[in-house]
């Protein structure tokens, strides 16, 4: 993954991908354990990223047991517009609503997982439009 970091919000990949994995595809380590299979498709946060010995990042994530490799875990990031200056820029998948700072012009674009509190309004004047 090329720009994950801690706090980053990740999906773990499905149940039925971690099981394959762990039955067919494990000769080296930290495989996928069965105590971990529950936390498939969820989405959880990066608490800690350490490196072994041959190079392979692991993960320690938010509210789940375990070492998770790098090839059991996706990142999320959704694209956006910027209302301001047209150019599109990424952002972390989140729940909450936030304010992201376009990398291109440097404003701050409104971006809100809820609705609107007026029906009508279906982005706000200065918030950035999802692809």
């Amino acid at each position: 993954m090329s720009d994950i970091h801690k706090n980053a919000y990740i999906r773990i990949k499905p149940r039925e991908y971690l099981e394959w994995h762990a039955n067919n595809l494990w000769t080296r380590h930290h495989p996928p354990m069965p105590e971990q299979f529950e936390f498939g498709s969820s989405i959880k946060t990066i608490k800690e990223i350490q490196m072994y010995h041959g190079g392979d990042l692991l993960y320690i994530l938010e509210e789940t047991p375990g070492i998770w490799r790098e090839d059991c875990i996706e990142e999320i990031k959704r694209i956006y517009v910027c209302n301001f200056c047209g150019e599109r820029f990424r952002v972390p998948s989140l729940s909450i609503d936030i304010n992201a700072k376009c990398p291109h012009c440097n404003n701050d674009n409104f971006i809100g997982a809820g609705k609107p509190n007026n029906a009508s309004q279906s982005t706000p004047k200065n918030g950035a439009t999802e692809l």
